[in-house]
């Protein structure tokens, strides 16, 4: 039997009606998939970084310390470090959830995208110690030194470790001609004397032009106790700093301050967690400025025989007046970057110290 007019019209409006409504069930169980994926997301973004929260705790007290982890489901993902205003802030990139620290002195690529991060922490000391810095760097990273001195070959003894996991990659050229980008995802090239053609503008040399440039950064140190950080833009290396960054520490091996400007990626990374340490000096020279006073009160009241001496140490030259000064120029350090005679007030504190321990007088620290 034919079909009518009517009948054909009703028969298109229900395949009309079924298609919308497979569309929309369609759509309702993508979006379903896709709400579920987001809240996955968020919620693995939210544990990794609460994960990467507790192990920089925990590197950050371990002193003269390494550790590693392996970044296992996250090794796709990039991490994102950053410091601001004394405040660091790590976690996923393209993330909204993003972890904060003001007390640990944070220092590591602005990115890093690893199957395996190692942390490594070294005490400051100035004089006192004052905290310890921490490191954070990954399996494929490869730090290159231009130039050899005593630096680079305690440098290159430090980071060659018998576990394989906690070994940091590390060389030593004699010319930046002569790196190759080999297997590692990332360069850190570092200028031992401002010698090696690392240079602002300067373009880039032709063994490198094939490496991803965001992936390049370099570090020049400098005879004065300072350090210039670079970038590569457009093939040619630009310097992150204006002025050139200040070193501040007293040398001698194992000098936190020079290996965070190896591991930190730019200036403001380096200055930013450096500032957290001088911060906290502030609040030592407070600690020890009671102490001295401590001191004094027991010497004048003691009977031991060499009370005159001791106190002698503790009031000539006036060793409160030295910690004043010491907190005053670690304020200057974090408020204007410009940290004036703190070595040379460290070196005063040493010494007083010192001859303390020589006369068996109770020591400042």
């Amino acid at each position: 039997m034919a079909l009518t007019k009517k009948g054909q019209i009703e028969i298109t409006f229900n395949w009309i009606y079924i298609l919308i409504a497979g569309t929309v069930i369609l759509l309702f169980f993508v979006g379903l998939v896709y709400k579920q994926k987001v809240v996955s997301e968020e919620k693995l973004t939210t544990e990794v970084v609460e994960i990467l929260d507790s192990i920089l705790h925990g590197a950050s007290v371990a002193e003269k310390t390494k550790n590693f982890v392996n970044t296992g489901g996250i090794a796709d993902y990039t991490l994102q470090f950053s410091c601001d205003e004394g405040v660091s802030n790590y976690g996923i990139k393209d993330s909204g959830f993003q972890e904060e620290n003001s007390v640990t002195p944070i220092f590591s690529l602005p990115s890093i995208q690893t199957s395996r991060l190692v942390f490594w922490s070294l005490p400051y000391k100035l004089p006192y110690k004052i905290i310890d810095l921490l490191f954070i760097t990954s399996a494929n990273t490869n730090y290159v030194f231009l130039g050899v001195n005593d630096f680079v070959n305690e440098f290159l003894d430090a980071t060659q470790e018998s576990d394989p996991f906690l070994k940091i990659a590390t060389d030593s050229k004699n010319d930046i001609d002569e790196v190759r980008a080999g297997g590692n995802t990332y360069l850190r090239l570092i200028d031992v004397d401002g010698t090696h053609g690392i240079l602002d503008n300067q373009q880039l040399p032709a063994n490198l032009k094939d490496f991803d440039e965001e992936r390049i950064t370099a570090v020049v140190f400098k005879a004065a106790q300072s350090v210039d950080f670079f970038i590569v833009q457009n093939g040619r290396w630009k310097k992150t700093n204006f002025n050139p960054v200040n070193l501040v520490s007293l040398g001698g091996e194992r000098d936190a301050a020079k290996y965070a400007a190896i591991f930190a990626g730019n200036d403001k990374i380096y200055e930013c967690n450096m500032a957290k340490a001088f911060k906290r000096m502030q609040y030592l020279d407070e600690v020890y400025q009671g102490k001295v006073e401590d001191l004094i009160a027991f010497y004048v009241g003691s009977s031991v025989n060499n009370k005159d001496v001791c106190l002698i140490s503790l009031t000539e030259p006036l060793l409160q007046t030295v910690l004043q000064r010491h907190h005053t120029s670690a304020r200057s350090c974090v408020l204007e970057k410009k940290c004036g005679d703190l070595i040379e007030l460290s070196k005063k504190i040493i010494s007083i110290n010192d001859n303390m321990e020589s006369e068996g007088c109770v020591k400042l620290y």
